[in-house]
């Protein structure tokens, strides 16, 4: 219950809650002049990105990253002033640091600078993502987040695609992702969602809650081009990303090295029959079963409870 009100609070504040202000949610097919594929068709897009001949960058927006887009664009060429709520979840649900006007908008106008690498976005129903899709993102192919996040509600997933790739996933839960993917066969009634390639993994920079207090790095910026440096050094065709505020940036450096990246945010830990509160309630009854589990103590960062105010949802 906790948890649900606190996620309820949180949608609210994010604009989700359709019946709280109908002005922030659209029910549209289209972003922009581009059309929003949905369910199979948002699946054989995606396939088709990863199975191309080309380096590529699927990702999705962050939440809370693309709010401080927002917040920067709303000073409208006045020096921003985020709030104390949004830095105290940029800060502790996100990991970004230092928490301070000048490194927040360094990082809004870089992640803007970003979009034109994006090749395929993973798109809300949220007014404002939209709208940022129809101003810089009209180059990239457009589908919906749930059949981008979920692939294993559909028949064709996307993910089958990944078959016989060296595929390097970029997760702070990756003991748990090994052990997982070792019964991926017992996971999902369809095989298609885990198909058979070479598991790498890669911790990323752990920032959320007290985590960050042990950094070796003064600014997230540092922390960034840290990973930069040891992702150059992997032998990999495809990046799986769910690093918190890293993930979009980190996509656009792997398809600079000419390889391709699917950001998937947090819903990579699903990818791998990891549980998370967030997504208990619906997917508890219809996808969960015995082999499925939850990131282990280990991968459990001091201060979690700090994440999204409590919401503790990929734990």
């Amino acid at each position: 219950m906790r948890f649900e009100c606190v996620q309820y609070l949180l949608d609210v504040y994010r604009g989700k809650r359709e019946l709280i202000d109908p002005h922030k949610v659209v029910n549209s097919l289209t972003a922009g002049n581009k059309f929003v594929y949905t369910q199979e068709d948002a699946n054989e897009i995606v396939a088709n990105h990863i199975l191309s001949d080309k380096p590529e960058m699927i990702c999705r927006f962050g939440t809370l990253e693309l709010d401080t887009m927002r917040m920067m664009l709303n000073a409208k060429g006045c020096n921003p002033k985020y709030n104390k709520w949004h830095k105290d979840l940029f800060s502790n649900t996100a990991g970004f640091f230092p928490i301070d006007d000048y490194n927040m908008t360094r990082f809004a106008c870089e992640q803007f600078e970003i979009l034109k690498d994006v090749d395929v976005l993973a798109s809300r129903p949220e007014r404002y993502e939209r709208k940022v899709v129809g101003l810089y993102l009209q180059h990239a192919d457009i589908v919906d987040i749930n059949a981008f996040s979920y692939p294993f509600c559909y028949k064709n997933p996307w993910s089958k695609a990944l078959e016989g790739k060296k595929v390097l996933v970029i997760n702070p839960f990756d003991e748990t992702i090994k052990k997982q993917y070792e019964k991926r066969d017992k996971l999902f009634k369809n095989p298609d969602v885990l198909p058979e390639f070479e598991l790498i993994t890669c911790i990323p920079v752990q920032g959320i809650g007290h985590a960050k207090k042990y950094l070796e790095y003064k600014t997230w910026f540092e922390a960034l081009a840290a990973m930069k440096a040891d992702i150059k050094k992997i032998n990999f065709d495809i990046a799986i990303i769910g690093a918190g505020a890293y993930g979009m940036f980190l996509a656009q450096y792997v398809k600079s090295l000419g390889k391709k990246a699917i950001h998937m945010g947090g819903a990579t830990q699903l990818l791998f029959g990891i549980k998370g509160s967030r997504w208990d309630s619906w997917l508890g009854k219809n996808y969960y079963n015995e082999y499925w589990t939850r990131p282990s103590k280990e991968e459990t960062p001091e201060g979690v409870e700090l994440f999204e105010h409590g919401t503790m949802a990929y734990w």
